[in-house]
């Protein structure tokens, strides 16, 4: 993931994260089978 960030020149320390059943837009699905993954806006 890091090498991943470095190559589109993210820095990973910088960006912040939030679990995807945290978001207003995530559907009840999405919540269901899939909540704890992270997300970030880029």
């Amino acid at each position: 993931m890091t090498d991943d960030a470095e190559a589109l020149g993210i820095d990973h320390r910088q960006t912040k994260h939030t679990v995807l059943a945290e978001l207003p837009t995530a559907t009840e699905k999405a919540r269901r089978d899939a909540a704890t993954i992270a997300v970030c806006e880029v």
